[in-house]
């Protein structure tokens, strides 16, 4: 017989294929059924964080979070995931004692370490954001960050076509930088290029399936604009995922030339 864990959580990896898929309501619904299966299970609240920092509902994402610890000590998981949505709060200091609580329980994680420089850079902690991201960073990764963020910047501003420019040089050094590509995907999306905005998209999901700091943004969206979603909806998601990367730190890095 099948306990009420095993039955959770097999309920729990539909969700997060449907999240995979950019099918927000249906990850969440079942979501909510793995819950009444087994009320007791962390994991779920964390997948339900998930979509719902997708969604862009971050203090919802919040209390799923702390639902999670209630039922269990907080995993790297549900720490990433509640670092990354204070972040996107504008919550910098806060964000930045989760990495630290997370980077105890695994100090040589390369992502919690450049989301730590991101912050600390953020934050005005120069000499600190220097040696986390000197140690993962070439000198052309940061001239590429930095024209990333002033692309987002373009972007946010209503000037997409300048977005994609800067965006098509970067990838001409960088062809399979996932960021960029996935920057210059809504960048097209903005200038109404759907077919180019899509093909952008689905090679950034495929290049970002093991960075977990991408993966969990490109694959919803990548699903999202393949079912041709409502446009403010779409519009409403990049500018979203916009404001969170501008609020990354990372435009603190150097602006080339």
């Amino acid at each position: 017989m099948t306990s009420p864990r095993d039955a959770a959580e097999a309920v729990r990896l539909r969700a997060e294929d449907h999240l995979d898929r950019g099918e927000l309501p249906q990850a969440l619904a079942l979501c909510d059924h793995a819950a009444r299966l087994d009320p007791s299970y962390a994991a779920v609240e964390v997948t339900r964080a998930r979509g719902l920092g997708v969604k862009g509902d971050l203090l919802g994402a919040l209390r799923a979070l702390d639902a999670a610890d209630a039922l269990a000590p907080p995993s790297l998981g549900s720490l990433g995931a509640r670092a990354l949505a204070l972040r996107g709060l504008g919550r910098a200091e806060e964000a930045l004692a989760v990495v630290e609580e997370a980077l105890s329980l695994a100090p040589d994680h390369p992502q919690l370490r450049q989301v730590r420089g991101e912050l600390r850079a953020q934050l005005g902690q120069r000499a600190g954001a220097e040696a986390d991201l000197a140690a993962l960073q070439a000198p052309e990764d940061r001239l590429f960050d930095a024209a990333e963020a002033e692309a987002a910047r373009a972007m946010l501003n209503g000037e997409p076509a300048r977005a994609e420019d800067l965006l098509d040089a970067v990838l001409g050094e960088a062809p399979d930088r996932p960021s960029a590509l996935l920057l210059r995907g809504f960048a097209r999306w903005l200038v109404h290029d759907l077919t180019a905005a899509r093909a952008d998209l689905h090679e950034a999901a495929r290049l970002s399936a093991e960075l977990p700091t991408l993966r969990p943004l490109v694959a919803p969206l990548t699903g999202i604009m393949d079912e041709g979603a409502d446009e403010a909806l779409v519009r409403g998601l990049i500018l979203g995922a916009l404001r969170l990367f501008t609020a990354s730190g990372a435009e603190a890095a150097p602006r080339p030339g």
